[in-house]
């Protein structure tokens, strides 16, 4: 409620605003992850990746920038051998806006729904 002092999120706080399948390359299944405005801090480390409400491992996968706006997250390819959709998860503390520093992800957007590509392109 950004009416409320006490509540610490911001309406004007970056967003998480897309997820989607990128091209499988050679390394993996890329997603494509864009936010409202530059940010920093995206590591793999600052994202939780869970199949059916279990965690899926991102080890041997990685995160790239494109621009402070946009990020690829390449996914392991054991993670493709699952079915139906993905949820990712933020630690949004950890993920800040280059324009202001105090300003972190805004909570309601760390968490985004991703569909499993067609079975062609795994």
């Amino acid at each position: 409620d950004p009416t409320d002092p006490t509540d610490p999120t911001d309406p004007t706080d970056p967003v998480a605003s897309s997820a989607v399948w990128g091209p499988q390359l050679p390394g993996g299944q890329t997603i494509a992850l864009s936010f409202s405005e530059p940010v920093s801090g995206v590591t793999l480390d600052v994202i939780t990746l869970t199949h059916r409400g279990r965690s899926v491992s991102l080890r041997g996968g990685s995160v790239t920038s494109v621009s402070g706006h946009h990020y690829v997250l390449t996914l392991p390819s054991r993670a493709l051998s699952l079915d139906a959709s993905y949820k990712i998860l933020f630690a949004y503390e950890q993920i800040r806006s280059t324009l202001d520093p105090d300003k972190m992800l805004h909570e309601d957007s760390s968490i985004i729904i991703v569909d499993l590509p067609d079975a062609g392109m795994t």
